[in-house]
């Protein structure tokens, strides 16, 4: 799906390697792939957009907190790692998930 669109090259070429980041910001999608190169594309160019969102999408609740929260996560074919940052961009959690239905919690 991502490597058949027309992405704009930030670092690289898009070489259809494992996508290891993603970051939605204003109007953009960013991806960054295991070679190191970060992507970006239009979030209008995409096409079953609610697709998209389901598929990677990331949920931490509740939100605000005042320390306890869960990460859930959508489907996802690999294990990933997720990182939580503070609006301050400090580091507050990391966890691997393996399975899709995984949640995790900091207390």
């Amino acid at each position: 799906m991502f490597c058949r669109a027309t992405w704009t090259n930030v670092t690289g070429n898009l070489s259809g390697q494992d996508i290891y980041a993603m970051m939605i910001y204003s109007n953009n999608i960013f991806v960054g792939d295991k070679t190191y190169g970060v992507y970006k594309r239009l979030l209008s160019g995409f096409t079953g957009l609610d697709d998209l969102t389901q598929r990677f999408s990331i949920n931490v609740y509740p939100n605000p907190t005042t320390g306890e929260f869960e990460v859930e996560t959508g489907f996802f074919e690999k294990e990933i790692k997720v990182k939580v940052l503070n609006l301050s961009g400090q580091f507050i959690f990391a966890d691997n998930m393996a399975n899709p239905n995984d949640k995790s919690s900091l207390k």
